[in-house]
This record gives structure tokens, C-alpha cells and sequence, in this order.
């Protein structure tokens, strides 16, 4: 064992591309160095819905495990996170040890991980570099880390080192292979976003397809065998290394969005959200790629840009308008892989073909092909997935495809496509050069591949031409808003600068798309060095992403830090805190019923009716629609006289001056207080029944239930709650008052000279990773569902003392198995690392 000179050459080389991946991120991210943050909508989200549960730490030292700030109540660990969980990777290594922090690391892994991919297909280390840039810079993780998105472009920027690690194993590295993939695959996933790891799986099935489709037609079942079990078990050990949040979120699941509703919501005007399994296909299918959209992956300015586009023109000055006319809502910038990219994409796949044709029992040309089927195949899935709605396959993979209805945005899809493009792209012009060097392909293949990759981008050019010579690049309701705020003379000069972008950047990816044809031709008339070709592209691929990307992260989306820091309670906060001596629940109506639960403002203070996140309850969203909002029935949308409002304990308005000037705080007298007790129960068939009885019955003295939950005399075996008497007789002096309240523990007091049926305006969650556990004078109590969504207790007769608790699973198991995993995964990097080191030696020698 000589680990010398050689092997700390070859590390020593590999080191400085990482530094100069550093430095790229550093002065792309200036403003950060200077003390400077994104105005991140999506992160300021974040920290207002932690805001409340940080200052309980602060005072106590943990964590609450509920979160009382947000939709009146849900776990803290989707919030907060599962604060004893080691998060070993995610946290040690991603962050390169604590060298590599936010905002830099986005960028930095995203270059790292697709350096990894293409030095793992033999890429030139300068050609690995070019793609590595392209990858980072790809204008949707850059937009979406604008909007703060920042688990996304993290776990984004990861997914090429799986491919890499995949890669390897099919070299029969399988040492190097299984670390690879292991640790990358763990990245993915401890970043928790579960939309992009799904996507990173359908990724590896497609590689293991395209890997089994040619081991069946070559008859070589043994290698694919073992790197299949290798790959599964890395894998399976990195999705150990998380095991404990993933069961956490997976039990949660059930209870939200997109675990589907207890009532079909009624398609009409109330715009339902979820289905009776997972989340409604119209609402998740709502962010689907057009068809012809697909061609800002070349060109960016396609369709517009993006909703709030930055201009310079004579009329407007310098300003943001509305610019896109695409199939969206609306967006914050095109998915746009980059013309250098998409063209060079497409010459890989030409070579890859033509090469195969051209020598078909070379070895290379046979890798080369395999790699480019698998290649095109993902691209093509990742086209269509992307399409949503306007691809009809979509809607049977939407009710087949286990979990698939849990997510929505489709055109999320197109991250796949970031990653296989530069990898097919810069392993063609790697695989061109070294053919060109070796003589491997013949006169008439080398022009063959020239001539067909001109004639495709002709086509390309052609087509996208054509479309736009057809398109009025309207937009119809942003015109129609426009119209009515400046006119139509307005209308018409947006639609000029429309015309004049989407053709600028066509030219503009012609001249890119020009330039590469002409260095391949040098390459073919050997007139170039790979170097020089290497630095070339690093250059091009830079001046392509990084002038399109800084469209949509300029200089006026920083802040200074202070000014994003702040968190204080207004004027109207400070009135509700003086007098919510109770501490009611709050509606924040200043911006509408779409504010109030799309803002978590109110809950940094307040007990929040409303709020903001993207997995809340299913019966919450079902009061919601049914109950509260102004789409519901006739009534609901009255939020002073609402049923919904009184049961949940809502105290306060907070709204807005009628000259929408001024913030305003309205009590609201109607709130039915902590907890009450009812003369009658009354129980429904399904669960519609029981969520329309929310509007119409007189919930101080009535409850309801519902005939799934309860067993006693209806299903004749206890599988839910069992409830003794329908009817109940409360005296005038029978009451429940709350004597002590935490996240986490509730306490009250209870006088009634009758057993009575308890009604509390607290949210009723009981599912395996955690569940609310009622206690009367000490002895566990059975909780009942009323109500639809609160919590229901049979009291006895007398004085007594209600404690409730919520306790989260036990997760002391999963942690070890955390910790576990971790420790073998790190072994399994450095006993790769060493491996590798030997085998460099050897080489050397």
C-alpha cells in the first residue's frame, strides 16, 4: 500500500476544480458576502410558521411537538423538524463540514454532483467542468431557489451523483459504485423534499430498464444482477439514514391533502383540492408544461419569460412586467436547460447512433449508445410527466402510480431532463474528440454526424420560427387586468416587448447553437486541441446560463439582513395580545379569504385559524371549502356569523379599513370558548353529512359524529369509539374551563351533575406518529371525532380534572437505525477512497 505522488496528483487536480466551483458560487453570490438576503417569499413562510415554536425553545429549552400557530393546530415535526433525528448527512456532509453554508451550498453541490456524474462516464475533466456549470445555473433551480425553495434546489442539485454512482457500478467498480450511490441517494433524500426524490426514483427505474432491456437481448444477467442488488441496498441504506422522519411524514400523510378526503369536494366553483385518495388531478395538474412551452428548454424567452419580468424599454423604463403568455397561472421564469446544452444534447445522441451503426461490435460505441438510449428515454419521460394534463397518459399514471396523487406541479418533472441533457451532451463532444484523436469512426460517420445534428437543429430552429410567426403573444387574463388598469394601448406595447424577447432569444439561441456547430467542425478538421475545445465550452456554457439566470436573481432581490430578520408584532398584534387575555384563535381576512390561508403572518403571535403550508389536514382543507370560504354554501363566507369560526374558538378579526388603508382588529362575540357540553349527539351516514351539519346546526348545544368512527351499537364490535348515550342533560351550572395551557399539554377543570358529552375547539389528530391522549383524574379516557375535526370526550358525573397530552411516537428504535446506517455509509466513502487511492497507484506504476 504506496499512497504517494501520483494519487495526490490526481486528488490534488480534482481539488482545484472543486475550489474553482467554490469560487464560481462566491462571486456569483456576492451579495451574501456583503451581508445581503434574498427576499425569499417562501422562506419568510418558513420562518413566521417557526417563529412562535423558536421562542418556546428559548424559554424551555425543546421544541414543541404541536404547533398551535397554524390551521388552529398540527404536528411541530412537519414544521420544525424531528429534532433528535441524526440528519448525519444531510447536515455533514452536503454542508462539506460547515465549509459550505447557505446560500452557497446550492450552487456548489448542484456543480460537485454533476462533476461526479461525468467523470463517472469518463468525461474530460474540462468538459466535466462545462456541464457542471450548465447543471448549477439551469434557469428553474435558480428561480426556484429565488422564490425560496431551498429543500428543492438542494435536493435538485444532488440527483446527477446517483447516475454517477450507478454508473460506476456498471464499470464493475461496485466498491466505489455502492458509496457513490449511497451517499448521494442519501442526500436526496435527507433533504426531504418528496417530489424531487420521486423523481430521482423514476430517474434510476428508467436507467435499470434501459440496463435489464440489453442484458436480456445480450444475454448478461450476472453483472446487471449484482449491480442491481448493490444499488438497491446503498439505496436502501440511505433511506435508512432518515427512517425516523420519513415514517413521521408518511404517517402524517394520511391525515393531509394528500392522503385524500373523507368527502369529495363538489367541482364547481369551490375549486376542490383533493380527491378521495390524494389530492384532486385538477388541482395537481394546475402547473402542466404546454406542448409547445417545452421549447424554453432552448430558447427562454419562448413564451415570455416570466410574470414579473425585468425590462428596460423607452415606454416603461426600467421595471417588472408581466411578460409571460404561456399555459401557467403565472411563473417566475421558463425552464431553460440552456441552448449550448440542448444542442450539444442532441449532437450526443446523433453520435451515439451513428457510432453504434457505424462500428457495432466496438465497446464504445456500444456503451456509448446504451447511455445515450438511456438518455433520450428519460428525456422523453420527463417531456411528458411534465406536460401534465395536456399529455392524456397522465391522468391513468395520476390513478395508478403509487404515491404519483400525492404531488402536484408535473412540470417538476422536467428536473430529470437537467440532469441526463448536459450528461448525454458533454459524454457526445468528449466521446466526438477522443473518436476524432483515435480515428474510431469513419470519414462518412464523422459527416454524417455533422450533417444530421445541422439538420435537426435546422428543423428545431424551423419549427420554433414557424410557431411564433403564428402566435399573438397574448396572455388573456393578465391583458384583461392590464386593459383595465392602463388601457389597451398598454395591452399592445406588452405584447411588442413579448414579440421582441421571444425573438431576440431565438436569435439569440441560434447564435449559440451557430457557434457550436462551427467548433465541431474545427474538432472534425482536427484544428482545434481538446483543451482549447474544453475551455471553449466552459466559456460558452457560462455566458448562456449564467446571462439567462441572472434575469431571475438580480441585484433588487437582496435585502439587508437586519430588514429580514425582523419579526414584531404590528399595532393591531400588540391590540389582540392586550386584550386575548383567553387566548382565542385569530382570522387574518386582510387580504381575503386567499390570504388567510396562504399568510402565516398572524401565527408569529397569535393562534392562527389561517395559515400557510403545503400539507395541511384534509378535514382542515375540507372546513375550509365547506365551512369558511365564500364558495362553500350560501352563508359560510360571513366570517362574523360562521359556525366554523365559533367552534374553532375564533375570537378576532384581523382586517383592513374600508379604504383598505389602515389594518383593523373585530371581535368576534360568537366564539363558543375551550370547551363546552352538549345536550345531543347527532350521527351521520358519511362524511359529507356531518361536515354540511357544521353550517346549519347549533353547535353550542349539538355535536355531531360520524358512523365510520363510532362502533358500539351500529358495526356491533368496537373499531372506533363507542359512545354510551345520545342525549345528555346539562344543568345551568354544568361548564369546562381550561386552567392551563402549553403546546403540548392542556389542563381543565370540569363540573356537571350528569355525565355529558365534552366538545373542545382543539384539532383531533390521532395517527401513529403521534396522537393527542386524554386523561380524567389521572386514568386514560377514550377520545371521540365531533364535529368533523375537534376533539370529544364522555365525562362522568362530577368534579374532575381533564389533562390532555400529546404524545409523538416512540422513535428511539429509528433513531439508531439512523445513526446506523450513517456510520456505514461514511465507511462505505472511505473504504472507497482508499480503494481508489491503491488502484491510482497501481496505475502509476
Amino acid at each position: 500500500m504506496n499512497l504517494n505522488k501520483h494519487f495526490f496528483n490526481q486528488a490534488g487536480i480534482f481539488l482545484l476544480f472543486i475550489i474553482s466551483f467554490w469560487f464560481i458560487t462566491v462571486m456569483y453570490l456576492k451579495p451574501p458576502s456583503e451581508g445581503m438576503v434574498l427576499k425569499q417569499g417562501d422562506m419568510q413562510q418558513v420562518r413566521l410558521m417557526r417563529y412562535a415554536a423558536e421562542q418556546v425553545k428559548e424559554s424551555t429549552g425543546q421544541l414543541p411537538q404541536w404547533n398551535d400557530r397554524l390551521f388552529s393546530g398540527m404536528p411541530g415535526s412537519l414544521i420544525t423538524g424531528v429534532e433528535q433525528s441524526s440528519l448525519l448527512l444531510k447536515y455533514k456532509v452536503t454542508e462539506l463540514f460547515g465549509l459550505v453554508k447557505s446560500p452557497f451550498n446550492f450552487l456548489f453541490v448542484s456543480m460537485l454532483s454533476m462533476f461526479v456524474l461525468l467523470l463517472s462516464v469518463k468525461v474530460d475533466r474540462w468538459l466535466a467542468a462545462a456541464g457542471a456549470v450548465g447543471y448549477a445555473f439551469m434557469t428553474f433551480s435558480i428561480s426556484s431557489y429565488e422564490a425560496g425553495h431551498i429543500t428543492k434546489v438542494l435536493a435538485m442539485g444532488v440527483m446527477p451523483g446517483v447516475i454517477g454512482g450507478l454508473a460506476l457500478l456498471s464499470q464493475r467498480k461496485y466498491l466505489l459504485g455502492a458509496a457513490v450511490t449511497a451517499l448521494f441517494f442519501g442526500m436526496v433524500v435527507n433533504y426531504f423534499h418528496y417530489q424531487i426524490a420521486y423523481y430521482a426514483g423514476i430517474m434510476v427505474a428508467v436507467y435499470f430498464l434501459v440496463e435489464w432491456a440489453f442484458a436480456v437481448k445480450n444475454k448478461e444477467f450476472k453483472h446487471v444482477l449484482m449491480s442491481s442488488g448493490i444499488a438497491a441496498v446503498a439505496m436502501g441504506l440511505a433511506v435508512l439514514t432518515c427512517i425516523g422522519k420519513l415514517s413521521d411524514t408518511n404517517d402524517y400523510a394520511k391525515a393531509t391533502m394528500r392522503g385524500g378526503s373523507a368527502v369529495e369536494a363538489d367541482n364547481g366553483s369551490k375549486g376542490k383540492q383533493v380527491g378521495k385518495k390524494g389530492l384532486d388531478m385538477e388541482y395537481a395538474f394546475s402547473w402542466s408544461y404546454g406542448v409547445d412551452e417545452s421549447f424554453t428548454l432552448m430558447v427562454p424567452g419562448f413564451k415570455g419569460g416570466s410574470s414579473n419580468e425585468m425590462v428596460s424599454d423607452a415606454d416603461f423604463g426600467d421595471t417588472r412586467l408581466p411578460l409571460y403568455f404561456g399555459d401557467l397561472q403565472f411563473t417566475s421564469g421558463p425552464v431553460y436547460l440552456g441552448a449550448t446544452m440542448m444542442f450539444l444534447f442532441v449532437f450526443g445522441l446523433i453520435l451515439a447512433f451513428v457510432w453504434r451503426k457505424d462500428k457495432p461490435q466496438s465497446e464504445g460505441a456500444v456503451l456509448n449508445y446504451r447511455w445515450a438510449v438511456f438518455g433520450l428515454v428519460t428525456f422523453i419521460v420527463a417531456l411528458l410527466l411534465g406536460m401534465g394534463r395536456y399529455f392524456p397518459l397522465n391522468e391513468y399514471l395520476f390513478n395508478n402510480l403509487p404515491y404519483y396523487n400525492k404531488f402536484r406541479t408535473p412540470m417538476m418533472a422536467l428536473v430529470i431532463a437537467q440532469v441526463v441533457v448536459p450528461m448525454i451532451g458533454l459524454l457526445g463532444l468528449h466521446r466526438f474528440i477522443t473518436l476524432m484523436a483515435e480515428d474510431g469512426l469513419s470519414v462518412a460517420g464523422q459527416q454524417r454526424v455533422m450533417k444530421l445534428t445541422a439538420i435537426v437543429s435546422i428543423v428545431l430552429v424551423a419549427l420554433m420560427i414557424v410557431i411564433t410567426m403564428g402566435t399573438d403573444f397574448s396572455a388573456a387574463e393578465t391583458d384583461k387586468r392590464i386593459a383595465e388598469q392602463g388601457g389597451l394601448e398598454t395591452v399592445t406595447k406588452i405584447k411588442a416587448l413579448r414579440s421582441s424577447m421571444v425573438w431576440n432569444d431565438i436569435f439569440r439561441s441560434i447564435m449559440f447553437m451557430g457557434a457550436l456547430l462551427f467548433l465541431i467542425y474545427m474538432i472534425l478538421m482536427k484544428q482545434i486541441s481538446a483543451l482549447v475545445t474544453g475551455l471553449l465550452v466552459i466559456g460558452m456554457v457560462s455566458f448562456d446560463m449564467m446571462g439567462i439566470s441572472k434575469r431571475y436573481l438580480t441585484d433588487d432581490n437582496w435585502e439587508e439582513k437586519e430588514i429580514e430578520e425582523g419579526i414584531m408584532p404590528s399595532a393591531v398584534d400588540n391590540q389582540i395580545i392586550a386584550n386575548n387575555k383567553e387566548g382565542k384563535r385569530v382570522i387574518d381576512y386582510r387580504g381575503g379569504i386567499n390570504h388567510t390561508f396562504n399568510d402565516n403572518t398572524a401565527g408569529a403571535f397569535h393562534k392562527n385559524v389561517g395559515g400557510y403550508h403545503p400539507a395541511k389536514m384534509s378535514r382542515y382543507q375540507d372546513v375550509m371549502s365547506y365551512c369558511i370560504s365564500a364558495a362553500g354554501p350560501t352563508g359560510t363566507g360571513d366570517i362574523m356569523n360562521n359556525h366554523a369560526l365559533d367552534m374553532l374558538n375564533c375570537g378576532y378579526i384581523i382586517g383592513l379599513s374600508q379604504d383598505q388603508k389602515s389594518e383593523i382588529v373585530e371581535p368576534r362575540n360568537t366564539a363558543l370558548g375551550h370547551a363546552w357540553f352538549v345536550d345531543s349527539v347527532k350521527e351521520e351516514a358519511t362524511a359529507k353529512d356531518a361536515l354540511s351539519d357544521i353550517n346549519f346546526m347549533d353547535l353550542k348545544k349539538n355535536a355531531v359524529i360520524e358512523k365510520a368512527d363510532y362502533s358500539g351499537k351500529v358495526e356491533g364490535e368496537a373499531k372506533g369509539f363507542t359512545l354510551q348515550s345520545r342525549v345528555f342533560n346539562v344543568d345551568s351550572s354544568a361548564g369546562i374551563s381550561q386552567t392551563y395551557y402549553s403546546n403540548d399539554s392542556i389542563v381543565y377543570k370540569s363540573n356537571n351533575s350528569n355525565a355529558g358529552l365534552a366538545v373542545f375547539s382543539e384539532i383531533y389528530y390521532n395517527e401513529k406518529n403521534g396522537a393527542w391522549k386524554v386523561f380524567v383524574d389521572g386514568k386514560e379516557a377514550q377520545s371521540l371525532r365531533v364535529n368533523y375535526i375537534l376533539r370529544g370526550l364522555e365525562v362522568p358525573a362530577g368534579n374532575h380534572e381533564i389533562i390532555w397530552v400529546y404524545k409523538p411516537s416512540d422513535r428511539s428504535l429509528m433513531l439508531n437505525i439512523e445513526v446506523a446506517s450513517s456510520a456505514l455509509i461514511l465507511l462505505l466513502v472511505a473504504g472507497s477512497l482508499l480503494q481508489l487511492g491503491m488502484k491510482i497507484e497501481e496505475g502509476a506504476a
